[in-house]
């Protein structure tokens, strides 16, 4: 991306390391990072969405594999399935941040808990002898 501001361009860096001191951005391609302008002192917000799917694993691996016990495996299985194609497609096709930050919470949520029913439901059909 170019920062521009009386005459003066940076490349890849901002005046003071903060967005509102470029009177222009112009970035080179489309991306997340262009769109939602996840650049210098935005930077964090790029980081934030690993942080909340990784958050969405903690909360899934607490709440799903409780909810396992009760309703089945099977049935956690679908519900899991089901949930991380919905939200994948939420953040696939949202153009807010704040949705998309949730989303990827979510996909985080399901995609823990379908791996405790898939780990569960393997090494039960395997067996005790390996």
């Amino acid at each position: 991306f170019y920062c521009s501001r009386d005459g003066e361009t940076l490349t890849n860096k901002c005046f003071e390391n903060k967005v509102s001191t470029c009177t222009n951005l112009t970035f080179t391609e489309t991306t997340m990072v262009s769109e939602w302008g996840l650049i210098c002192d935005n930077n964090w917000l790029s980081k934030a969405t690993m942080s909340a799917l990784m958050f969405g694993f903690l909360v899934g691996a607490l709440l799903l594999g409780n909810l396992a016990d009760r309703i089945g495996r099977k049935s956690n299985l679908v519900l899991t399935l089901l949930g991380m194609l919905f939200f994948n497609l939420v953040s696939a096709s949202t153009s807010q941040y704040s949705v998309y930050l949730m989303s990827r919470f979510c996909v985080g949520f399901f995609v823990s808990g379908n791996i405790l029913s898939v780990v569960v439901l393997m090494s039960e059909i395997v067996g005790p002898s390996y």
